[in-house]
């Protein structure tokens, strides 16, 4: 994958003490994250606190699955990013099971986006989903509802965080038994030729930096 890269000036913004967040900085069309109360300000990214913000690409994940959906209620799945990415040598690493291991410190931007759906069967279907890092949860969890058959949401959500090796992120799911034992994560193919399939999941992995 070639090294994409976002960057800002930082005197063009405000100084390194400056209380607003990276997230604040990467404002629309960079970031639209639901998460934005968890970010963390200008001072701590890591760097010489002048120069210029980077934003750096250093994973993607794509599921290929048509579904990821819990076999019950009330049972969680740990969602997949499609096949295993990286390896000890490289900053981050993906497994074919969807889990996230990092090898070295640094502040990442991890960004999850998932297309939660259902079909057949009456009643409202809840989905839970929650992330994990060193195995506790950490970030907000978030729901959706799904009231009629063949419903499909589109759900964004993402934080910065400071990592260090060994440090490990996962994205779970789970359907609530005060609902329908339905609906779960779910690829929706196009019809248009040359036009890309929207994926079940997908997981993104940014380095942020001051340089």
């Amino acid at each position: 994958m070639a090294t994409q890269k976002r960057s800002i000036p930082l005197a063009s913004i405000a100084k390194a003490e400056d209380s607003r967040s990276v997230l604040d900085v990467f404002d629309n069309p960079y970031v639209n994250r639901a998460f934005e109360d968890s970010s963390i300000p200008l001072s701590k990214v890591a760097g010489s606190g002048s120069g210029t913000i980077h934003s750096t690409l250093l994973l993607f994940g794509i599921s290929l699955a048509v579904s990821q959906e819990p076999s019950v209620t009330d049972t969680i799945l740990q969602v997949e990013f499609g096949v295993a990415q990286g390896g000890g040598g490289d900053p981050v690493q993906l497994s074919s099971a969807g889990l996230l291991t990092f090898n070295q410190a640094m502040t990442v931007e991890i960004i999850f986006r998932g297309q939660f759906g259902r079909s057949g069967s009456g009643g409202v279907v809840i989905i839970h989903g929650r992330s994990l890092f060193n195995g506790s949860a950490g970030l907000p969890t978030f729901v959706t509802k799904l009231v009629n058959t063949n419903n499909l949401i589109h759900l964004e959500s993402g934080d910065i965080i400071d990592v260090e090796a060994t440090d490990t992120f996962a994205v779970q799911i789970y359907r609530d038994s005060n609902g329908t034992n339905a609906g779960g994560l779910f690829k929706e193919t196009a019809s248009l030729v040359g036009w890309a399939d929207a994926p079940s999941a997908t997981i993104e992995v940014r380095q942020i930096e001051v340089l």
